[in-house]
């Protein structure tokens, strides 16, 4: 566990089977899409899923997985929301920050992924800002949300040495999924 941004009374904590229900409902607040209950279980089997409680309330969340595609590994971030009350304290910048951090830890991890419908310009440019680079265009991505198309954004984990190590997994992780 640790504090939140100054003024708030934030924890992070790893989400898990006690925390399901809550990320749940609030991804279902802040995204118009319904994720299946066997994507969060996969979610909340890593650390790397995190949540922000205030005063015992979740008011955001990362959920991530850890794939492994034709010996590549990379940690694939699903959603990552703040409630609109708390946006703009560092609180989403945290959560990245924390998954991050945690998948930096296991050297096999190379990269971070991730999909964005194509209109979502703020967080296209929360992602930028963080090191994130911008992919392929997924057509059709999304079949229930116009417009449907996504935008693959990745990056590398570990630099110097470890930074040809990561082109490598990002090219082939890229050649795996077709992107």
């Amino acid at each position: 566990m640790s504090a939140g941004p100054p003024g708030l009374p934030l924890t992070y904590v790893p989400i898990g089977e006690q925390h399901l229900s809550k990320l749940k409902l609030l991804n279902s607040v802040i995204f118009p899409i319904n994720y299946q209950d066997k994507l969060y279980r996969q979610c909340i089997l890593f650390e790397h899923t995190q949540g922000a409680l205030c005063e015992g309330e979740l008011v955001g969340a990362i959920a991530c997985r850890l794939e492994q595609k034709e010996g590549c590994a990379r940690l694939y971030i699903v959603t990552l929301g703040v409630l609109a009350a708390f946006r703009g304290q560092g609180i989403g910048t945290h959560l990245l920050s924390c998954a991050l951090r945690l998948a930096r830890e296991d050297p096999a991890v190379a990269t971070a992924h991730l999909h964005v419908q194509t209109s979502n310009a703020a967080a296209i440019a929360f992602y930028e800002r963080h090191g994130f680079h911008r992919g392929a265009v997924l057509l059709k991505y999304y079949r229930k949300l116009e417009p449907p198309d996504a935008v693959e954004l990745s990056k590398a984990l570990h630099a110097g040495d470890g930074q040809e190590l990561a082109q490598r997994h990002l090219e082939c992780c890229s050649a795996a999924t077709g992107v």
